[in-house]
């Protein structure tokens, strides 16, 4: 499947569930790209590319490593998920996901842990 197939497929299910949420949202297909803030400032970025490799950014503040990643993009983590890991929040490090790039898997899970803030687990 296409990246640009992805991304719609997981622009239509993270809006659906995340509609109370959400300040604002766009879906860029130009740069493969969906952007969401939330009403906690917490900033989404979803990409999707044809390779197929994925990243889901979640971004609380502008401070170095102030986020949690979720990808495949690089394959130096030696984690049982690997090519998929989680860079967690202030570190650079790749640990175990339960991400596997494929929106109807991935968007239930991260509206999941963005709703019941568990994705705060994922700190260093």
């Amino acid at each position: 499947m296409l990246g640009e197939d992805l991304l719609s497929k997981a622009y239509a299910l993270i809006i659906e569930c995340l509609k109370e949420l959400i300040v604002s949202s766009i879906l860029d297909e130009d740069i493969a790209r969906i952007k969401i803030i939330l009403k906690n400032n917490i900033t989404i970025y979803i990409i999707y590319n044809d390779n197929p490799e994925y990243s889901y950014v979640v971004i609380y503040s502008l401070e170095k490593f102030d986020r949690t990643r979720f990808d495949n993009y690089d394959k130096l983590w030696d984690v049982k998920s690997k090519p998929h890991h989680c860079h967690p929040r202030f570190s650079h490090k790749g640990i175990e996901s339960n991400f596997i790039g494929i929106p109807e898997n991935d968007m239930p899970l991260l509206c999941k842990i963005l709703k019941d803030n568990s994705i705060l687990s994922y700190s260093k």
